[in-house]
């Protein structure tokens, strides 16, 4: 580790037990200070030492977690407030310094709430563009039949409902039909990918297709 990477490793770890401390009492400003510090110290060690981001040492990435994970907590808390713009710049931000592969189980939580930020704000284009990347990203990695692959085509339906039905049926009905495939019937993300297609069912006022779809819901919950 050279002498940039100490650096940077040395500011993100003195203040995590701070931040989940802080962030649990509610205390928003407090958690946001410590962030600036630690944004700080990034932009230092960038441009003092060269240490890129996302970092190419291993030893690096977990204090880069626990960062990520306070923008996550911040954003969440900037939310509840109401405040959804200034959410949408805070976890906006964040996810553009991860990359798929590297740091794929904190995409998944940032692009949840960063979409449901556009949704409040009634910004359903960008948040239906915000799932079509890491969709076929993930799609390249895992495959289209992947579990993972499959949350982020669930996750790109429910977005469609908002402006284009009928896509989001037919990514719903893909997307149930790759879970039926390889999954038990009873499968709870069978079940939430059937609640989905029926609601939009209902909304689009099919309701014999709907119900349809509920009746079986029941019958393989039983």
């Amino acid at each position: 580790m050279n002498k940039g990477e100490y650096m940077l490793h040395k500011g993100l770890l003195e203040h995590p037990v701070k931040w989940e401390l802080y962030l649990q009492q509610g205390n928003w400003e407090e958690a946001s200070r410590l962030l600036q510090i630690c944004d700080k110290e990034i932009s230092n060690s960038n441009s003092k030492f060269g240490v890129p981001f996302p970092p190419s040492n291993l030893k690096l990435r977990e204090p880069y977690q626990l960062l990520i994970h306070c923008r996550r907590g911040l954003g969440e808390m900037l939310m509840k407030r109401g405040k959804y713009e200034d959410a949408e710049v805070l976890l906006g931000q964040t996810f553009a310094m991860l990359n798929v592969k590297n740091y794929y189980p904190s995409l998944i939580g940032l692009l949840n709430l960063l979409t449901e930020s556009y949704e409040k704000q009634g910004k359903f284009e960008l948040a239906e563009r915000l799932y079509h990347f890491p969709y076929f990203r993930i799609s390249k990695y895992y495959g289209e039949k992947h579990p993972d692959t499959l949350k982020f085509l669930y996750k790109l339906a429910t977005v469609y409902h908002y402006r284009d039905q009928p896509r989001s049926e037919e990514l719903f009905r893909k997307c149930l039909i790759a879970q039926q495939s390889g999954l038990p019937r009873n499968h709870p993300d069978i079940l939430k990918t059937a609640v989905g297609l029926a609601i939009l069912l209902t909304k689009m006022s099919r309701f014999k297709e709907a119900e349809k779809i509920f009746r079986n819901i029941i019958k393989n919950t039983r």
